[in-house]
């Protein structure tokens, strides 16, 4: 990378691009990149800084804000920027624990590129990053004064993207998560405006399992999916869950108003 490609740090004054980052959650949708047809080939390096996340899965081709307020974490960052290299994703097995042993973590993460570091007035900062390609890790060779791992890059497989029956699949889940929108309240309706025009198969799968409300485990198990077609199964199943849920939820929050304007009737 050379220095007029090298990414520069954001000031305050670039906080109205990325707004509401403070807590980690996926409040900005993440933006995925790359068709079908052709994936950006690249070289992971042996040894990489392993960032590890309290509350956020990253996946290949998607571009999200992640919250670092570690000092541990924060050096790291800094660093990887300063040289324009690669660092790992990955997410710590339970969040409550803040200073995460190698034991701690999972094995499976997204190698990434910082796009953009934003300062926080708290201190924090909010790191924008582009999920590259899914790794392994293999061991830990340090943790001092952040942790470095030894990986090896995992591609997915990839399906006939003209096959019918993963056409069928890919509209199938984008038909349940524009269901799950619609009848969840605090999911953004930009999001619906996104699935919509997504043309790219595998964008669609990747920018739904990054953006619609899951749990960390359900994201964690989506990434570590053997590939493309594993992946858009086991995502279509847990939407079909969460769509019962949110059904569920509203059924019985609708009874329960009745109940009540028919009591401050009576």
């Amino acid at each position: 990378m050379n220095k007029k490609d090298k990414i520069e740090t954001a000031e305050l004054d670039d906080m109205n691009l990325v707004p509401e980052l403070l807590d980690g959650k996926h409040r900005v949708i993440p933006i995925v990149t790359g068709g079908d047809e052709t994936v950006e080939e690249v070289e992971v390096p042996e040894i990489i800084p392993i960032l590890t996340l309290r509350s956020s899965v990253l996946f290949p081709g998607a571009i999200t804000p992640i919250t670092v307020g570690r000092d541990k974490s924060i050096s790291l960052v800094r660093a990887v920027n300063a040289e324009g290299g690669i660092l790992g994703a990955v997410l710590q097995r339970e969040s409550e624990v803040e200073d995460p042993a190698p034991d701690d973590m999972y094995k499976v993460g997204t190698a990434a590129r910082i796009i953009k570091i934003l300062e926080m007035p708290n201190g924090n900062l909010t790191v924008i990053l582009n999920g590259l390609e899914k790794i392994e890790i293999r061991e830990y060779v340090s943790v001092e004064p952040y942790f470095k791992a030894r990986v090896t890059a995992l591609r997915d497989t990839s399906p006939d993207m003209k096959s019918i029956e993963f056409e069928a699949l890919v509209d199938s889940i984008r038909d349940v998560a524009l269901g799950i929108i619609n009848v969840s309240p605090s999911m953004p309706k930009e999001a619906a405006f996104a699935i919509k025009n997504i043309d790219s198969k595998r964008g669609i799968i990747n920018f739904i399992c990054s953006n619609m409300e899951l749990t960390d485990e359900d994201r964690q198990s989506l990434l570590e999916a053997p590939g493309l077609l594993a992946r858009a199964r086991k995502l279509l199943e847990i939407l079909i869950r969460e769509q019962q849920l949110a059904e569920l939820k509203n059924q019985i929050q609708e009874r329960v108003k009745q109940e009540i304007d028919k009591q401050q009737r009576d």
